[in-house]
């Protein structure tokens, strides 16, 4: 399975083989920040051996219909932001997703347009009951992304993360979606192979 979603500024797909120098430099280039904030950011996730693994797992999972998807500007070709559409413990209609973007693209709403094409996407095209995201401890920024979205807040889970960065203990503020017609509007296709083609509502 593959599948590309459009924005008017982002192509949203699967990364490949060709795509892992672009995602490590853009990984190293925020390691700290991304070791502080992201659950994944282990010190062995640093190399370009993981990050060739990583992408490596996440061609494969496609083929479940888990995606981890790597946004691209449209005009440029440049690696932008990581997020997905990603499938949980919880059930087979019900999605998780979350971000981070690249250094130089940041505060310019490539994390709103990005994760809320997902969003779309997954309502309209996997027609999900629930998708879920979270934030941790005082991270501001990826809040104002979530408020910004629609998310409800579900609850904090007080200490349930510690930062790779410094070993910080942090609270995870969880929230959900189970209701799309709260949805900022946005111009956003989909292709979904092996021949199934939809659009945002």
């Amino acid at each position: 399975m593959t599948l590309t979603i459009t924005t008017p500024r982002i192509t949203l797909r699967v990364a490949t083989l060709d795509d892992i120098d672009a995602i490590q430099a853009a990984k190293e280039a925020m390691w700290p920040i991304l070791q502080k904030w992201m659950a994944w950011s282990s010190n062995d996730q640093a190399s370009r051996d993981a990050t060739q693994a990583y992408v490596l797992s996440a061609i494969d999972k496609a083929k479940n219909n888990d995606f981890y998807l790597h946004g691209f500007c449209k005009d440029t070709g440049k690696f932008i932001m990581a997020t997905g559409i990603n499938a949980t413990d919880e059930g087979p209609s019900i999605f998780t997703t979350g971000y981070w973007v690249a250094k130089g693209f940041q505060g310019q709403g490539y994390a709103t347009e990005g994760t809320l094409a997902c969003i779309y996407c997954t309502f309209s095209l996997f027609k999900a009951k629930k998708m879920t995201i979270n934030y941790y401890a005082d991270n501001m920024a990826s809040k104002r992304v979530i408020e910004k979205l629609g998310f409800t807040y579900l609850r904090t889970n007080k200490g349930a993360h510690t930062s790779f960065l410094d070993g910080t203990i942090m609270d995870v503020h969880q929230y959900e979606m189970t209701d799309p017609s709260v949805l900022p509007p946005l111009d956003v296709t989909w292709q979904y192979t092996p021949d199934e083609t939809a659009h945002a509502p």
